[in-house]
């Protein structure tokens, strides 16, 4: 960006303070602090339109990611396929593995 120079406000007699001022500097009078306060604003604006793009890109992949599980879930026939572990000292049925691959509890002794 381009700097310009701007005089500083004189009064009728010259003080220790009247002297060239940077735009944007604490000494660039009511335009520079004006445009500082532009750029803090258009900064802020940014920051909160960049903030709303992720949340928005964070939600659509929230709905792929649970669209993706669900077409999952329906291919494996709606089960999970996960195991079961049973830890026991004493069951009071005994889990026994037919023919088919499916299982039984038989009662135990």
């Amino acid at each position: 960006p381009r700097t310009r120079v701007l005089p500083a406000r004189m009064s009728s007699s010259p003080q220790p303070h009247d002297k060239l001022a940077v735009e944007g500097s604490p000494r660039g009078g009511s335009f520079g602090s004006s445009f500082s306060r532009q750029l803090e604003m258009v900064a802020k604006k940014r920051e909160k339109d960049n903030e709303f793009h992720l949340m928005s890109q964070i939600q659509e992949l929230s709905r792929q990611l649970e669209a993706e599980r669900t077409r999952i879930k329906l291919e494996s026939g709606g089960e999970a396929g996960g195991r079961l572990i049973v830890v026991a000292n004493r069951l009071p049925v005994t889990p026994v593995k037919n023919a088919n691959g499916e299982w039984e509890l038989k009662r135990s002794s």
